[in-house]
């Protein structure tokens, strides 16, 4: 490597002070950790392998996770392994799912990331509808380019949970009555309604 000969190593993304609040915990075991400097702290602690500093600074942002940054704390966490941020963001998220499903970060989610959170069996709702609801307003976020995702992510909402009187409410929405495939996830869950002995060998399993 070229450090081996200029004797330096660049660290391009670090402020000047948040280097020097490294040198300080490596020096004497202390520094000050803000919001304006804990994730810097956690980036150049994880590239130096510092354990004890990337622990510190991933305890400090777990006290301010909200509806509107923990999609972003808990990315952040998994880019720099920080798991027990990681675990933080997620149990927020699951706990808080209506309100963190209006956020921004939750309107700008690629397609796997909103199927893994609207399959998690742990996310809190009140009602399975409010899953749906989350799903088809992040497909209108950017209905041109996620229409054609709606069948797939109409898979993971668990409509055998939903009550007849939202089914038909849901079959009446135009994005899912133009959709052959959506139409039939639909009907099916009626008809799960109507003749439930019809499904007594089918795998269902609601949300915890």
């Amino acid at each position: 490597m070229k450090e081996t000969k200029s004797n330096i190593v660049e660290l391009q993304e670090a402020k000047s002070t948040t280097v020097s609040d490294v040198l300080q915990f490596i020096y004497t075991g202390k520094t000050s950790i803000d919001s304006s400097n804990v994730q810097d702290l956690a980036m150049i602690a994880d590239y130096l392998i510092i354990p004890s500093l990337k622990t510190r600074a991933s305890l400090f942002p777990q006290g301010s996770i909200n509806a509107s940054n923990c999609l972003a704390l808990e990315s952040f966490a998994c880019q720099y392994n920080c798991e027990s941020l990681k675990q933080a963001a997620v149990t927020y998220k699951c706990e808080n799912f209506v309100a963190v499903t209006k956020s921004e970060d939750f309107s700008r989610l690629d397609v796997e990331k909103v199927k893994e959170l609207i399959c998690m069996d742990e996310i809190n709702v009140s009602e399975e509808e409010e899953v749906y609801q989350a799903m088809i307003a992040w497909i209108k976020h950017d209905l041109p380019s996620r229409a054609c995702l709606l069948p797939d992510l109409l898979k993971c909402v668990r409509l055998f949970s939903v009550s007849k009187y939202s089914l038909r409410r849901i079959l009446d929405e135009e994005l899912v009555s133009k959709n052959l495939a959506c139409t039939r996830l639909v009907i099916n869950a009626l008809d799960f309604c109507l003749f439930p002995d019809r499904f007594q060998d089918m795998p269902l399993k609601p949300r915890l």
